[in-house]
């Protein structure tokens, strides 16, 4: 029979929990700079095709907005279902080589899908990047 215990040690899962809140609430916080994002209005273009290439550059950023918004949706209900789970373990003693075996998953699972947003977030602003350093080379021939 499993014993409960009644306070939580400075152990793995404490630690775990520090870490999914933190980076939770961080995550929290990117969704309204995402929603920050997709406010923008589109940019006034001088002629048809200048505007039709700015409204498709403006869809691919979208789309990847959408998914940076999905994953990190996930991400969120991934913390919290691990929190709970994590605050279980500590509540109920199991034996430690599965304790930690499964806030192992927890964490690689929550690392490799911070890198997939990561690695989003990289193509979203390099192409940023791309297109304001082609504005200003635009910009400097015409002066």
């Amino acid at each position: 029979m499993s014993k409960i215990s009644t306070s939580i040690a400075e152990t793995p899962i404490s630690e775990f929990v520090s870490a999914v809140s933190v980076f939770s609430a961080i995550l929290v916080s990117s969704q309204f700079a995402i929603h920050a994002m997709l406010s923008r209005p589109l940019p006034a273009g001088n002629d048809g095709v200048e505007r039709a290439i700015m409204f498709e550059e403006r869809k691919a950023e979208i789309e990847i907005l959408g998914e940076i918004h999905s994953t990190i949706s996930y991400l969120i209900g991934f913390g919290v279902v691990s929190l709970f789970l994590a605050l279980s373990l500590s509540v109920v003693n199991l034996c430690p080589n599965i304790e930690i075996a499964i806030l192992a998953w927890f964490t690689l699972h929550f690392v490799l899908t911070t890198l997939i947003v990561v690695k989003r977030i990289h193509v979203l602003l390099s192409r940023s990047y791309q297109r304001s350093l082609n504005e200003v080379r635009v910009a400097k021939k015409h002066s």
